[in-house]
């Protein structure tokens, strides 16, 4: 397919010139297919050729430009540069507005785009107030019942939680829960985001029973839909593990942990971080149920795991290593418990300091 769109752009710009409509759409469709194959980059270079063409020949403010600073925005986004594409989205709402006046339903979409990444940025009051401007757009454009309005008060109660007003995050969960029930039926995956956002709300305020009867519905509905090996499905479960963890329930925690290592390890292969997040918890359960032995095979290769993806001098390498001291203390090992303690203590610190002068720069 890639081939042949190629094949047709060449021949797009041989009759029409480079500098046309069409060859920027194709440009689009291949970009859109980079994707598919997770060639990020490569469809990054080619939306913004694109852009190029079409701001030369639309102009600079036109809906076609503003069309494709989203895509581009979310190419950014997707590849971790977050600054980037709140810059982009930023240019498609302020293109948008122009365009269309605010009282419009893309001017909501967009609003909300600037809000996610702002609460990805970790401004959450700054989020918050254009996912206010959206829903209120919506509202007034959809009606008080539409998906669209369900999806932006999801998003309302993730920033609350971020803003650790858990009353407020679970009212507005809850309220996307209840439209999105009326309006795709209880067995939708909206639905099922849903139950897991309320879950993961009562779970960190330690209403524990509560948070299990939401996620064990939600993993139930996304079984339907996915079948159970999904990563969505693997992290419902590591969910629940961790509640029945808090709970007491060690088997069935464990039991969980594991199921959720073997999706992971069939989706993404031994070396992603993911891997080393569930070998992790499966060391605590062993350590709390007296296998200190299994433990620290499971916690040394999460050590080696965390290593491989944050480099050596990383908070979470520092935990690891408390963790694989703890684990040698309960064994009586002293000696190797300390030199765990020391090197995290190490670099913690050495971490501490790179920040200060990060700040001091």
């Amino acid at each position: 397919a890639l081939a042949k769109l190629e094949e047709a752009m060449e021949l797009q710009k041989s009759v029409l010139g480079a500098q046309h409509v069409l060859v920027a759409s194709i440009l689009e469709d291949i970009a859109a297919l980079y994707l598919l194959i997770s060639q990020p980059k490569l469809a990054e270079s080619k939306f913004e050729e694109a852009l190029r063409i079409r701001k030369n020949v639309n102009g600079a403010v036109h809906e076609d430009v503003a069309a494709c600073l989203n895509k581009i925005a979310g190419v950014k986004r997707d590849m971790g540069r977050n600054e980037e594409a709140l810059k982009r989205y930023e240019e498609a709402l302020e293109m948008k507005t122009a365009l269309l006046g605010r009282q419009h339903l893309d001017v909501a979409r967009a609003l909300n785009n600037v809000g996610l990444m702002l609460q990805n940025l970790g401004k959450p009051v700054d989020a918050l107030a254009k996912m206010d401007e959206s829903l209120r757009i919506k509202t007034k454009l959809l009606g008080k019942e539409h998906l669209e309005v369900a999806s932006s008060l999801n998003n309302i109660g993730a920033v609350y939680q971020d803003l650790n007003r858990t009353e407020d995050a679970l009212e507005k969960y809850t309220e996307s829960l209840a439209m999105k029930t009326k309006l795709s039926g209880r067995d939708s995956m909206d639905v099922a985001k849903s139950l897991n956002n309320i879950g993961l709300v009562y779970m960190k305020v330690g209403n524990h029973e509560q948070a299990l009867t939401y996620l064990k519905e939600a993993l139930e509905i996304k079984t339907k839909h996915f079948g159970y090996e999904h990563m969505d499905i693997a992290s419902t479960l590591n969910n629940i593990g961790a509640i029945q963890q808090a709970l007491g329930q060690n088997e069935e925690a464990l039991k969980k942990y594991e199921e959720s290592l073997a999706i992971k390890s069939k989706l993404v292969g031994p070396d992603h971080i993911e891997i080393s997040k569930s070998l992790h918890n499966i060391g605590v359960m062993f350590s709390k149920t007296g296998k200190h032995k299994q433990a620290l095979a499971k916690c040394e290769e999460a050590l080696r795991g965390k290593i491989n993806f944050y480099g050596s001098e990383s908070p979470e390498v520092a935990n690891e290593m408390v963790q694989i001291g703890t684990i040698y203390q309960s064994m009586g090992k002293e000696k190797e418990a300390l030199n765990k303690y020391e090197e995290a203590l190490r670099i913690k610190t050495a971490v501490r300091s790179g920040s200060a002068l990060d700040l001091a720069n």
